[in-house]
């Protein structure tokens, strides 16, 4: 959870009344391509209370893109900017981790029996 800038805190205001106050983000979805490789992060914002989030209903929040092999990000349409060095190594052995205990999970269950080869 990411408690949000007060300069990022989103708030909507209908009829004189705010009805929505988002002071907190949180990635709720990540979709990672493993042939790219690129993972698309969906990040609403909303607000956090007893360990729960709750997207707002009012504001959208961002959408973060990684191509892991140019080694870039870019946030919703904004420019592309290099992802620093740390951060992309950790993040490229995190997928690679990631992706071999799926494919150890799919032997496992047989939904593709053989040989693992760890990437």
């Amino acid at each position: 959870m990411i408690t949000l800038a007060a300069a990022s805190v989103a708030s909507t205001v209908i009829g004189g009344t705010t009805v929505d106050t988002a002071p907190a983000a949180a990635v709720t979805s990540a979709l990672t391509n493993f042939s790219g490789p690129s993972v698309s992060i969906a990040i609403p914002y909303g607000t956090f209370s007893g360990g729960v989030f709750t997207p707002s209903a009012y504001t959208e929040g961002q959408s973060l893109l990684l191509d892991l092999a140019a080694g870039t990000f870019r946030v919703g349409n904004g420019p592309t900017l290099p992802i620093p060095g740390a951060l992309l190594t950790s993040i490229l052995n995190a997928v690679k981790a990631y992706r071999n205990g799926l494919e150890s999970l799919a032997q496992q269950a047989g939904a593709a029996p053989g040989v693992i080869t760890p990437w």
